[in-house]
């Protein structure tokens, strides 16, 4: 079975790609992989190629983009898991900004074995989620699921909390700090444009416009949401 130590730094990337895509977008099509990781769609290709022969992706019905194959969950598991321990780390012990850490972690990631990851996360003290809120599998590569949903999904008057942003580009990064849309923020909304779903909310008494792309980024918990 391939590993994440027999894959480049450059296949990880595209593979976590591929995983956050799905996430956010339902698919992982070129055009969306390239602007991810802002390269042209023509270098997607032989990456994207090479991923399919290893069988960690495949086309979509109707080649609508990629998706993981199940060997490819098991790996992009492996990856999250290493990648999301490193970036606590590197903000936890070493005093890195979140804005930051997550090319960083990426180089960091891809030389710690299953080993050094367990030794990592007892040192760290069992951490549950990255500093960007998401979750790090545990050392069977599973995810501890909670119940979230996207920002964009709130209507007006509704409250929730900041669980997470899903989305690493440091200048999306930099802004939502500088806005306080940052994990455990508490917002409400006040607006919402009904026709492209764009935001009015309020953090800390401060109305911050949030368009459609960012909403998409950002995961919540709603404050009346029930287990």
């Amino acid at each position: 079975m391939a590993t994440e130590r027999e894959l480049s730094e450059v296949a990880e990337t595209y593979l976590e790609t591929v995983y956050q895509l799905r996430e956010t977008d339902g698919s992982a099509r070129t055009g969306a992989i390239a602007d991810a990781l802002g390269v042209t769609a023509g270098s997607v290709s032989p990456t994207m190629a090479s991923l399919q022969r290893r069988g960690l992706v495949r086309r979509r019905e109707g080649h609508r983009g990629f998706e993981l194959t199940p060997k490819g969950e098991r790996v992009v598991m492996q990856i999250l898991r290493k990648r999301r321990l490193a970036e606590r780390l590197l903000t936890d012990m070493l005093g890195m900004k979140w804005t930051e850490v997550h090319t960083t972690a990426a180089r960091f990631a891809h030389g710690i074995t299953a080993e050094l990851a367990d030794l990592l996360e007892r040192k760290l003290k069992n951490p549950a989620t990255c500093p960007h809120g998401n979750p790090i599998p545990n050392s069977s590569g599973s995810i501890k699921q909670s119940k979230t949903e996207f920002l964009g999904e709130l209507g007006s008057g509704q409250e929730a909390t900041l669980a997470s942003v899903t989305m690493n580009k440091k200048d999306l990064l930099r802004y939502l700090e500088r806005v306080g849309l940052v994990p455990g923020a508490s917002v409400r909304v006040e607006e919402k444009c009904p026709f492209d779903g764009a935001l009015i909310v309020n953090i800390s008494g401060t109305r911050v416009p949030v368009g459609k792309y960012v909403a998409s980024s950002i995961r919540i918990t709603r404050n009346n949401a029930r287990e």
